[in-house]
């Protein structure tokens, strides 16, 4: 029996005749890639710039209890605009070591203000788009398709696949 930890979605596949470690690795990478490219993208709203947002008084500021989905036109509240391109270039992924683990991240040497994005200020309301990203439903659906995919292509009607959420 394999389990798989990804974000939330949690992977067990079980009477996985002939399945090799090697196949295991790679449906982790490509549930990995999956919230990769998910996160990519919302890290990378273009749709208002740092001026348009200081019309807009400051939508993501603290002072306001929460942050202004209503004036800035999209949700959910966590994405983040691209502005000087730092943090969508500070973002990372990859195997972390040998098995089922893959991390997505963000480099703080590249964006040392991805800390304040994530975690918030005294006068900015946080954004954890990493963790919000790989807890979006749509985005955990997603992963098990790659997993199935990834694994059908090797084990075609051997296995039996089992997804759960994981708190």
């Amino acid at each position: 029996m394999i389990r798989v930890q990804a974000g939330s979605v949690s992977l067990t596949a079980e009477s996985l005749r002939g399945l090799r470690y090697i196949e295991a690795e790679q449906t982790v990478a490509a549930m990995g890639e999956v919230l990769h490219v998910e996160i990519r993208e919302n890290l990378s709203l273009t749709d208002h710039t740092l001026q348009d947002l200081a019309d807009l008084d400051h939508p993501y500021a603290r002072r306001h209890g929460a942050i202004r989905t209503d004036v800035l036109g999209h949700e959910p509240e966590w994405l983040v605009h691209k502005q000087s391109g730092e943090l969508l270039g500070a973002l990372q992924h990859g195997p972390l070591g040998v098995g089922e683990n893959y991390g997505v991240w963000l480099d703080p040497t590249i964006a040392p203000h991805a800390e304040y994005v994530i975690e918030g200020t005294k006068t900015m309301l946080p954004r954890d788009t990493l963790w919000s990203t790989a807890g979006d439903s749509r985005v955990q659906k997603e992963m098990m398709r790659a997993a199935a995919r990834t694994l059908g292509k090797s084990l075609r009607t051997k296995a039996l696949l089992r997804f759960r959420k994981v708190r």
